[in-house]
C-alpha cells in the first residue's frame, strides 16, 4: 500500500538503531494513538486526511509519489520532523474522532467543543470536516488561532452540516475541494489576522455559497420525524430539538437529562411523529405524562425546569393533530435565523 511504501522510505533514511530505532518506536506510537479509543481508525485512512490537510489534495495511487516530491530534502533531519507531524497530528485526529470531556480536564468550557465534535462525527458522519478541523486544531495548538475564532468556526461547522447534509442531503463532492484548498492554505499562516482572515475567506465564504436558502431547509425541516423505533433518522430529528432547548435555555450544551417528548400521543398517524410535534422533557416528567391527553399533560409540563416547555404550556391552551403542521414551520423558521443566523 501506498502507507507501507512511505513508511519504507522513510525508514530507509532514518536507518540508525542507537541508542534506540527512533523510525520504528515513532510509527508504532502513531498507530497505538490511532486505535487508543472505541472508534479506532486505520493508518491508511489518517494518513491521507492528515496529507490533505497539510500538502496536497491526492488520491490514494499518487500518495506515495506525492510524497516523494513534497517531503524534501530526503534527510534524516526532514524525514525526522515528518513523523513528529504524523505524530502530533495523529493526537489530534483521534480527539476529533472520538471526542471526550477528559481532554479537556473536564472543563466546563470546552463541553461544547466535545458535543460539536460528536455531532459531526457520529450524528452527522461527515468524514471530510476531519481534514478542516485537523488544521484548525493545530494552528489553534500553536497559537495563530484565538479561542473565541476557533470556537465559532467549529459551530460554524456544526451549523453547515445540519442544514447542508443531514436536513437537505447535499452532495459530499461540493465541500472537499473546500477543506483541502483551505487546511493546507491555513497551515501557513504567520499570525492570527493572517488565519482569521483565511477562516472568512477560504473557509466560510465558499460554504456560505453552498448553505441552503431558507426554502429548502424549510422545506426538508418540516419533514423531520423522531419514533420510539431504532431510526438513524432519529438522531437528526433529536438534536434539532435539543439544539432548539438549548436556544430558549440559553445554554451551549444539551441537558444530560432531557428526553424527546410527543406532545400529542404517538399514534399510527405519521402526522404525530413530526418535528412540529416534538419538544424535551425531563425524563422522569416525560415518563409521568406517558399518553395522557393535552389538558393532563399542561400540568406536569409546567413541572419542567426547561424554558422551552414552560412557553410552550403558556402559549396553548389546547394542542390538537392540526396544530402540527403550523408549528413545524414556526420551528424551521426559528432554527433558521436564531440558530443559523441566517437570513430569510
Amino acid at each position: 500500500s501506498h502507507v507501507d511504501l512511505i513508511k519504507n522510505k522513510i525508514f530507509e533514511v532514518l536507518d540508525q538503531e542507537v541508542p534506540a530505532d527512533y523510525a520504528e518506536i515513532k510509527w508504532n506510537k502513531i498507530k497505538a494513538t490511532l486505535i487508543s479509543r472505541t472508534e479506532a481508525v486505520g493508518l491508511a485512512t489518517y494518513y491521507r486526511h492528515f496529507w490533505i490537510s497539510k500538502y496536497k489534495k491526492s488520491t490514494g495511487t499518487k500518495l506515495y509519489d506525492d510524497f516523494l516530491t513534497k517531503v524534501t530534502p530526503k534527510n534524516e533531519t526532514r524525514y525526522r520532523n515528518f513523523l513528529e507531524e504524523l505524530e502530533s497530528n495523529a493526537i489530534d485526529y483521534i480527539k476529533i474522532l472520538n471526542p471526550m470531556r477528559e481532554d479537556y480536564n473536564n472543563r466546563k468550557e470546552y463541553f461544547w467543543l466535545v458535543q460539536s465534535l460528536n455531532v459531526l462525527m457520529n450524528y452527522f458522519n461527515i468524514v471530510q470536516v476531519r481534514v478542516a478541523l485537523l488544521a484548525l486544531f493545530q494552528m489553534k495548538n500553536q497559537g495563530h488561532i484565538s479561542t473565541k475564532v476557533f470556537k465559532s468556526t467549529v459551530l460554524y461547522l456544526e451549523n453547515f452540516h445540519f442544514s447542508y447534509n443531514a436536513v437537505t442531503s447535499g452532495r459530499a463532492n461540493k465541500f472537499e475541494k473546500i477543506y483541502a484548498t483551505f487546511a493546507i492554505s491555513l497551515r501557513t499562516s504567520e499570525s492570527q489576522n493572517e488565519a482569521h482572515d483565511k477562516i472568512d475567506n477560504l473557509l466560510k465564504k465558499p460554504l456560505d455559497a453552498l448553505f441552503p436558502d431558507f426554502e429548502q431547509f424549510s422545506k426538508s425541516f418540516i419533514l423531520l420525524s423522531f419514533t420510539k423505533k431504532a431510526k438513524h433518522s432519529n438522531l437528526k430529528t433529536k438534536y434539532a430539538i435539543q439544539k432548539l432547548n438549548a436556544l430558549f435555555d440559553k445554554s451551549e450544551v444539551f441537558s444530560d437529562v432531557s428526553s424527546i417528548e410527543h406532545i400529542y400521543p404517538e399514534n399510527d398517524d405519521d402526522i404525530t411523529f413530526n418535528i412540529g410535534n416534538l419538544i424535551v422533557l425531563e425524563e422522569k416528567l416525560n415518563q409521568e405524562a406517558g399518553c395522557l391527553s393535552y389538558p393532563d399533560k399542561k400540568s406536569i409540563y409546567k413541572k419542567s425546569n426547561f424554558v422551552w416547555v414552560n412557553k410552550f404550556a403558556d402559549d396553548n391552551e389546547e394542542w390538537k393533530k392540526s396544530n402540527i403542521e403550523n408549528r413545524s414551520k414556526e420551528l424551521a423558521k426559528t432554527y433558521y435565523t436564531e440558530i443559523l443566523n441566517k437570513k430569510i
